[in-house]
């Protein structure tokens, strides 16, 4: 197994035990469901508007870095800067000028005070520059400490502010300016780190950079990351939007669970988003690093399937941990579980189809797969309520992911999951679906899933390999 990709899966799995410990226990109980619930839209929020900030740019510097020459990469990494100044200066003006009449046509801006639209704006800033500052140590090939920054600090700093609030009282201002500062702060950091491991400082001389092609390609980046963020918050937005703070702080916590799924993804992109650009570069009419595409889909298939047996095996003790007043995001786990599993073994696929010269045939795929989504919300969430959310991103999901792995086989003759992990991904369905519908039975079900999928990977020897790779 791929020791960097494993050891940025664990670091991301300590951010994601820490964001448990902060979800399942300390905002549950320190800040309550109303305000959690505003947080969490705060968040997404920011993570929605960060790439409208960012402009396409990080993708752009990994698509570009390695064809142009060094003189250039200072002023592209110039340009991106003085692009992401620019649009975040016009955000600022627009909403702290227009305020209250954009208030008018949005019950959720509407909700917010100038204080904190700013607060999310600012985040939003913030995002977008750490995945500029991420991107150019990518390049480097050393995500690790990215990685960190991405998975662990924010979560960290909020670990331990909700703990100094056992002895003392909540205060809203307070969170949110602190919340502001963490992401700040890791972007400050990441910067540093970055220029330090890549030796370029940014110019803002412009000379020779095909600054049309660059911003084209951004553009149509642009939209792309914009929906990929869109699938991953929209149903939040659309539940605040509908329903109340309350409903959106239920389904936060449950969508928090299921993403525990795309831990090994997450751990792995890093290291192969930058890898694919630079296949596409060696050749462009194929992709060089198929096969280790290949065998890196297949860990993340293990691992991802192995994360998921077990979140169901233990689903009643996360029963028993969650507080009442957070138990209507119970009967969603299972759903949102599945629908982050069949969307993380699909994920490498992503950069075949970002760095390629077909990205604008995979960009209007992604427009219709997100009117899916919206529709889908539109019509299932005043029906079914939080179930309703769940579902609908489920079935997108599922024909998102099916139509990635197609048109990656159709195109590139590429097929990242073979007929050996068939099996799996029906054990995986199984286990959903007992929890869905057979509940009283689904516990059995999925703990003698779980044992004979270890054995499996014991046999294969794929566990060892995992330890090793850990130590």
């Amino acid at each position: 197994m791929n020791r960097t990709s494993i050891q940025s899966s664990g670091l991301t799995l300590f951010g994601f035990i820490l964001g448990a410990l902060n979800t399942l226990v300390l905002y549950t109980r320190l800040v309550g469901v109303e305000q959690y619930g505003t947080i969490a839209f705060i968040l997404a929020s920011a993570t929605l508007i960060s790439p409208f900030i960012s402009l396409g740019m990080p993708q752009g510097l990994l698509r570009f870095y390695d064809s142009i020459t060094p003189v250039e990469r200072p002023r592209l990494l110039g340009f991106t800067i003085l692009s992401i100044t620019l649009i975040s200066s016009i955000l600022f003006s627009v909403v702290y000028f227009f305020h209250g009449w954009l208030g008018q046509y949005s019950e959720a801006v509407n909700n917010l005070s100038l204080y904190e639209s700013i607060t999310i704006l600012a985040i939003a800033l913030s995002m977008g520059v750490f995945e500029l500052g991420f991107a150019l140590a990518k390049l480097q090939f050393k995500p690790r400490f990215g990685v960190f920054l991405k998975e662990v600090y924010p979560r960290l700093l909020i670990t331990l502010y909700l703990i100094h609030l056992i002895w003392s009282d909540f205060n809203w201002s307070g969170f949110i300016l602190f919340l502001l500062m963490s992401y700040l702060t890791r972007a400050l950091l990441i910067w540093i780190t970055a220029l330090k491991i890549s030796g370029i400082l940014p110019s803002f001389n412009f000379k020779g950079l095909r600054l049309n092609t660059i911003l084209s390609y951004s553009l149509l980046v642009l939209l792309g990351s914009s929906l990929s963020l869109f699938f991953l918050e929209v149903d939040k937005v659309m539940l605040f939007e509908l329903m109340t703070a309350s409903e959106v702080a239920n389904y936060t916590v449950a969508v928090f669970i299921a993403t525990t799924v795309a831990i090994p993804f997450r751990g792995f992109l890093p290291l192969y988003g930058p890898k694919t650009a630079r296949s596409y570069h060696q050749d462009s009419n194929s992709f060089p690093i198929a096969d280790e595409l290949k065998s890196a889909n297949d860990q993340i298939l293990d691992l991802s399937s192995l994360i998921v047996l077990l979140l169901l095996a233990v689903l009643p003790l996360i029963q028993f941990v969650l507080p009442t007043e957070f138990e209507k995001g119970l009967d969603l786990i299972p759903i949102l579980i599945f629908a982050k599993f069949i969307d993380a073994i699909s994920g490498l696929t992503t950069p075949l189809f970002q760095y390629s010269k077909l990205y604008s045939k995979y960009l209007v795929l992604s427009i219709l797969m997100f009117a899916l989504l919206v529709l889908t919300n539109l019509w299932l969430i005043p029906l079914y309520g939080l179930k309703g959310a769940a579902f609908a991103t489920a079935l997108t999901f599922c024909v998102f992911s099916t139509l990635k792995h197609w048109f990656a086989w159709r195109w590139f003759r590429i097929a990242l999951v073979s007929r050996d992990y068939f099996w799996p991904i029906i054990a995986i369905i199984l286990s959903s679906l007992a929890w869905i519908l057979i509940a009283a039975l689904a516990i059995y079900v999925s703990i003698g899933l779980l044992a004979i999928f270890l054995i499996h990977l014991n046999q294969k020897g794929k566990l060892r390999e995992l330890f090793k790779s850990l130590i």
